[in-house]
């Protein structure tokens, strides 16, 4: 009897609850700018990378992005070896000083594809800018191998 009542009252709550559940495609259409961001940083994570950029798609095309999205959207075509369209996102914002880590992506990108005087050239525009010293080492690495 116990058993019996224990299970109708939990059925009857999920029944219940599951009432004031929103559809996840109302929710994901009423996502703000800060949500769409963290979803995608999150699918970053999870190495799932398509998704992410479907995410950052749509906060461009709703809220328009910011230089650390532009950054993050150049790396995700880089790791889905989409070298043009990262190189196109990273030169997007060479012209502005405040991502220095940008010319660290572009010799990342120029190494991955054997173009090493172009490499070359980025890195040493970011061990010539205002940027971490963990940064400049990992550019230095680079330079040296």
């Amino acid at each position: 009897m116990r058993f019996v009542v224990l299970f109708v009252f939990g059925i009857s709550s999920i029944f219940v609850n599951a009432q004031h559940i929103r559809p996840i495609k109302d929710v994901a259409e009423k996502l703000e700018q800060n949500d769409l961001r963290l979803i995608a940083e999150r699918l970053v994570q999870e190495r799932q990378y398509l998704p992410a950029l479907d995410y950052y798609q749509r906060l461009e095309n709703e809220h328009g992005l910011q230089n650390q999205d532009i950054l993050a959207v150049g790396n995700l075509h880089y790791l889905l070896r989409n070298y043009q369209q990262a190189l196109s996102y990273f030169q997007s914002l060479v012209s502005q000083s405040e991502v220095p880590e940008v010319y660290f992506e572009i010799g990342k990108l120029y190494m991955t594809q054997g173009e090493y005087d172009q490499a070359k050239e980025a890195f040493n525009q970011l061990l010539g800018n205002k940027s971490s010293s963990n940064l400049k080492n990992r550019a230095r690495n680079y330079l040296s191998n």
